[in-house]
């Protein structure tokens, strides 16, 4: 009877996977990634994975209802109990007694609840899509032109906003810069911490020909003003119309990748990332290409991207 039942359970899915379109679908599991993310601690997600399907999903629901209920504010979660209470009153009364009016009250109160949550939420994602409109404003071209040299700039951030770094300035007509960085965490204090980032390069790359002394003045910056709980990763790449040599300075972020006609190798590594540790002294490094040759220099998304399935590319 058990394998009958997870059979149906099984092939009601499959029929309910073939009627929604790819698109729906992974709309609705991007979707319940994220709250399973908000609302479930670390290890109940590592639990989580461990669970048969249906194990997985009751789980799912109680421990997100668990969640829901703790990120309430205090005046919302004593309503909440007061509105649970007021809905199962009714039991152990007959119908006609005068308590009958007490589960639509109980459960008007939790509609209330519910739907100031949604409004509260709503408008959270109306700034954040507004966050976002701004994030995208200040990117730069995807193909910047530079003479003498190919650029090509991509980033997709996990949320609405994020903390992915990703920057073009052309100092004058011989010199131009390229920055790659992560800041820690996600969603908009990681943004802001990365338009901060931003515009402290964009202010003192003109007045800092040596990029490791700029690499050093910005870190020297971020732990002054920043959040000792914040950091952050950066690659920054100096580039000439005068040579084919690429001039960066690497603060805890992944090596670039060299791509040449017989071999790919990764850079050398950097230091420490910023907002660590002041008067932390870095590193200038060169790379020199040939004609043909790239550089490849990304962030944890590249290193983090996984199929449908939940797996990791590579």
């Amino acid at each position: 009877m058990k394998k009958e039942w997870k059979s149906t359970l099984k092939e009601a899915w499959k029929t309910l996977k073939e009627f929604v379109s790819k698109g729906e679908r992974k709309h609705w599991r991007g979707a319940v990634n994220d709250i399973r993310e908000f609302y479930l601690s670390s290890e109940e997600q590592e639990k989580l994975k461990k669970k048969g399907f249906i194990v997985r999903w009751l789980l799912l629901a109680w421990w997100t209802l668990g969640g829901m209920v703790k990120r309430l504010s205090p005046i919302r979660g004593i309503f909440l109990v007061i509105g649970l209470l007021l809905l199962f009153r009714v039991v152990g009364y007959g119908v006609g007694s005068e308590r009958d009016g007490a589960p639509l009250l109980g459960g008007l109160i939790i509609l209330f609840i519910l739907m100031v949550e949604l409004k509260d939420k709503v408008v959270a994602k109306d700034e954040l899509k507004e966050g976002r409109a701004i994030q995208i404003a200040l990117m730069p071209e995807p193909n910047p032109v530079f003479p003498g040299w190919s650029i090509w700039l991509y980033s997709s951030p996990a949320n609405d906003v994020g903390g992915d770094l990703i920057d073009y300035l052309q100092l004058d007509k011989d010199r131009a810069m390229v920055a790659l960085g992560d800041v820690a965490g996600k969603g908009l204090p990681a943004a802001l911490m990365m338009a901060r980032i931003q515009s402290t390069l964009r202010a003192l790359a003109p007045e800092f020909p040596d990029i490791s002394a700029l690499a050093a003045r910005v870190n020297d910056i971020l732990c002054r003003d920043g959040i000792k709980s914040r950091f952050a990763s950066l690659l920054y790449a100096f580039l000439s119309t005068e040579n084919d040599k690429i001039t960066f300075v690497n603060a805890g972020h992944f090596p670039p990748v060299v791509v040449r006609k017989n071999a790919v190798k990764e850079a050398g590594k950097g230091g420490i990332a910023l907002g660590l540790k002041p008067g932390t002294a870095y590193k200038q490094q060169e790379l020199k290409l040939n004609a043909g040759e790239l550089v490849v220099v990304y962030s944890d998304g590249l290193t983090e991207a996984q199929n449908e399935a939940g797996e990791f590319f590579g």
